[in-house]
C-alpha cells in the first residue's frame, strides 16, 4: 500500500515540478520534487521496494523528456540505494539529518542526471556556475523538507 501511494505522491510531485514556475531569485533555480519523494520513501520503507517506486517514477519522467531515455532512472535508484544504506540508522529519525540526507541526495541526483546527460551528448564541460546551481536547487530541496515531509506523512501508514 505505501509503494501505491509513493508512486502516487511521485507523480504529483512530477506534475508539480513541470507545471511551477522557475524561480527567478536562485541561479538555475527549479524545484525538483523527486529526490525529496525518494528520501521520504527510503525513510518510511526502509527496504529494496523503494526501487519499484524509483523505476516508475523515473521511468515516467524518462517519458516525458525525450533526451533523457534511463537517465532518471539510473539516478534516482542511485540515491536511493544511497539512502537506503542510511535508513536503518538511530539518526535516520531525526529532523536535522533527514533534512541532510535530502541535501545530499539532491546534489546527487543533480550530479548523476548532468553526467548522464552529458554522456549521452558527449559534451564533457562542467562549468563553475554549474556547480553553484547544484548546490542552490539541493539548500532549496532541503529547505522544502521543513513543510512537505509533515505534509507527505498525513496519510495512514498501513
Amino acid at each position: 500500500m505505501m509503494v501505491l501511494y509513493l508512486i502516487v505522491l511521485g507523480w504529483g510531485a512530477l506534475l508539480a515540478q513541470m507545471t511551477l514556475p522557475p524561480l527567478d531569485f536562485i541561479p538555475g533555480g527549479n524545484a525538483n520534487l523527486l529526490p525529496i519523494v525518494i528520501v521520504f520513501g527510503v525513510l518510511r520503507l526502509q527496504n529494496f521496494f523503494i526501487f519499484i517506486v524509483t523505476v516508475v517514477v523515473g521511468w515516467s519522467m524518462d517519458l516525458l523528456t525525450p533526451d533523457f531515455l534511463g537517465a532518471h532512472v539510473i539516478s534516482l535508484s542511485l540515491v536511493a540505494a544511497l539512502m537506503l544504506t542510511q535508513a536503518h540508522t538511530t539518526l535516520a529519525r531525526k529532523w536535522f539529518f533527514q533534512i541532510f540526507l535530502v541535501l545530499v541526495g539532491s546534489f546527487l541526483y543533480f550530479m548523476l542526471e548532468y553526467l548522464l546527460y552529458s554522456l549521452q551528448l558527449w559534451r564533457w564541460n562542467w562549468p563553475a556556475n554549474l556547480w553553484t546551481i547544484f548546490a542552490f536547487n539541493s539548500i532549496l530541496n532541503a529547505a522544502l523538507v521543513v513543510p512537505l515531509f509533515p505534509l507527505f506523512s498525513l496519510p495512514p501508514s498501513a
